[in-house]
């Protein structure tokens, strides 16, 4: 996962990498989150991303050794005027963020992992702004 660049802040982006010797069919992904005392909930998936998926990779895709596949989120899904965080307190807002993964789903298995703290520091900073008002 890597933060946007030079100050735009309009899409988050998800790099799946096959590191591995064997071909791999990518079926789809999700960013999931869990929220205070609650379950874990699916944020935004391939297939409820609908103008994302103009620009991301699309699925299924086959990846061979060392091919990869880029998938977007747009910013505004957190702090926009309907973001996810925009009602929520700052512990609740913080213990989202720091719940944030990424999940990549393979034909044979799935294989999620923690949103990198770097973005989850500059997500936590836009909802800190947004808040301020």
């Amino acid at each position: 996962m890597m933060p946007p660049g030079r100050g735009s802040i309009e899409f988050m982006s998800a790099t799946v990498t096959n590191i591995g010797f064997r071909t791999l069919l990518l079926n789809g992904y999700s960013w999931e989150y869990k929220e205070l005392l609650g379950k874990p909930m699916q944020l935004i998936s391939s297939f409820t991303n609908t103008v994302q998926n103009q620009f991301s990779d699309k699925l299924p895709k086959e990846l061979k050794e060392g091919q990869q596949a880029v998938f977007y989120m747009q910013r505004d899904i957190f702090v926009g005027d309907n973001g996810l965080l925009v009602s929520l307190s700052p512990l609740q807002a913080w213990y989202l963020i720091s719940s944030l993964k990424i999940t990549a789903k393979f034909s044979t298995y799935r294989h999620t992992e923690r949103v990198p703290k770097k973005i989850r520091k500059m997500i936590w900073q836009q909802y800190k702004h947004v808040r301020k008002g």
